[in-house]
């Protein structure tokens, strides 16, 4: 769920609660706390929030830009609409200039009034929790046990690690046109990928596959697999490496599909100012990996936006659960060095 262009962060309230920087750094201190909903098809957690009172499925979604609505909530609920003045798009060229008016707005102890939402066509999804509902504070997610949780920034730097862990390492965390990224090595080459909750798989940019693993599409180790987008022109092909890591934190066997740039196709194909050579399109790339929750499951992640450090260490053990991801051959696993 990619949608580009974005509101300002930090819309929502906690009561009693003053978000305020204090002159000397403090304790950790909590400050919200939900029980995430993990599909039985083993995909991206949702998150219940409250809108006027009713209870509504979210997408927990780092890789997302935007906190959107979903137009048939919006038409279920009888929302008022109003037209915005910015465009949202995805992937798929799907546009929308809606606005919905929510009365009452809630995620566990967060709350906000008189809000207005995004709306993005119905495909399936009432809503997406983006980044920036999540920059004003420090976000926590116990995978193993899909355990969300909200922290002040008002703290020591460092002093964030309040669980137990074999080890733990530290990222620095970039954000760039809404979207957070951090440095990874996919079987001991280094490239910046984008940690989207939001994505059940996750990817590796095709030219970057054919380029610096000498991968051929079609072949008996990365076999095709599907589209992408619906488009038939846009095959998706699949790999598995040995290793990623994070640091010291490694994914063993990570499953990656290798998907063709699809940014640059879609771009504005009109000429640069300047450069009437070159399109605009041109300076458009897709991320070269992103991180989905095959491989996120696998570990607990604490990111430390005021910091900006993204503190990693192996999943908790998961508690006993009617649902879990399913079951593939040489599954992913984490490990510490």
């Amino acid at each position: 769920m990619k949608f580009q262009a974005i509101l300002g962060a930090g819309f929502l309230t906690l009561a009693g609660f003053h978000m305020a920087r204090a002159a000397e750094c403090g304790t950790l201190q909590m400050v919200n706390t939900v029980q995430m909903l993990r599909p039985r098809s083993g995909g991206p957690d949702m998150i219940p929030v409250q809108i006027n009172g009713k209870e509504v499925p979210f997408l927990f979604d780092t890789g997302g830009v935007t906190t959107m609505i979903g137009r048939k909530v919006v038409q279920d609920m009888k929302l008022p609409i109003m037209q915005g003045s910015m465009e949202f798009y995805d992937l798929r060229g799907n546009i929308s200039r809606d606005l919905a008016s929510i009365s009452q707005f809630a995620l566990g102890r967060l709350h906000g009034a008189d809000k207005s939402f995004p709306v993005f066509p119905d495909n399936g999804i009432s809503g997406i929790i983006s980044l920036n509902f999540m920059l004003p504070y420090d976000i926590d997610v116990d995978f193993g046990n899909d355990k969300l949780n909200f922290f002040s920034q008002d703290h020591c730097p460092g002093g964030v690690v309040y669980w137990t862990a074999p080890a733990v390492t530290v990222l620095p965390i970039s954000i760039r046109d809404g979207h957070m990224t951090v440095p990874v090595m996919l079987d001991g080459q280094e490239f910046p990928a984008i940690i989207d909750t939001g994505a059940t798989n996750s990817t590796l940019r095709m030219d970057i596959a054919q380029r610096s693993y000498d991968l051929t599409m079609g072949t008996e180790d990365t076999p095709e697999t599907g589209i992408l987008n619906g488009d038939k022109d846009l095959k998706t092909y699949t790999h598995i490496f040995k290793t990623l890591a994070f640091g010291d934190i490694s994914v063993h066997n990570a499953h990656m599909t290798i998907i063709p740039d699809v940014m640059k196709r879609n771009g504005d194909a009109s000429q640069q100012v300047g450069n009437r050579a070159r399109l605009v399109r041109d300076e458009l790339v897709g991320p070269p990996i992103l991180i989905g929750m095959n491989v996120l499951r696998q570990l607990h992640i604490y990111m430390a936006f005021g910091e900006r450090k993204l503190y990693i260490s192996p999943a908790s053990p998961a508690q006993p659960a009617a649902s879990a991801a399913p079951v593939a051959p040489e599954p992913a696993s984490a490990t510490a060095r």
